[in-house]
């Protein structure tokens, strides 16, 4: 059995990283987005807007044989870049991601976290408990739910 680690984000990991998300925009989101949003987000997870957003909030990445497989990011009750290799998807990994956070909201006394949810992965967070809530929409990111969840 592989395991899977869950550690802080280094600036050295931007590239990796980048292409993770990248790619998952790419092959994933794109069935349910126009090419104006993958691109759009595409270009805003370079390797420099990651180290840039690790210094807003607490970032972590999965890691699997030495390669990052996952990313996620939380600051105060929101939970933010949240992708999977989707090589990876349907093992676990999001889940552990999610764990991760939800836990260190847990150790800091937060009793709801939320997050934007794209079309995609709506499915994923209700089965782990969050409830679906406002709908929005922009030219940039497309669709998107709010959700939460009471910890």
């Amino acid at each position: 059995m592989k395991m899977t680690e869950i550690r802080r984000f280094k600036d050295e990991d931007a590239l990796e990283t980048s292409d993770l998300i990248r790619k998952t925009l790419s092959e994933v989101n794109s069935k349910f987005y126009p090419n104006s949003v993958i691109e759009y987000m595409c270009n805003e997870f370079s390797p420099k807007f990651l180290i840039e957003l690790s210094k807003e909030r607490e970032f972590f990445v999965a890691i699997e044989n030495s390669k990052i497989i996952g990313t996620i990011t939380v600051m105060n009750d929101y939970i933010g870049t949240a992708f999977v290799n989707p090589e990876y998807h349907s093992k676990g990994i999001g889940t552990k991601l999610m764990e991760t956070i939800e836990n260190l909201a847990k150790e800091r006394k937060i009793e709801n976290v939320r997050l934007q949810s794209s079309i995609n992965a709506v499915d994923f967070y209700e089965k782990l408990g969050y409830s679906k809530g406002e709908k929005s929409q922009s030219e940039e990111y497309g669709v998107t739910y709010e959700m939460s969840k009471a910890l």
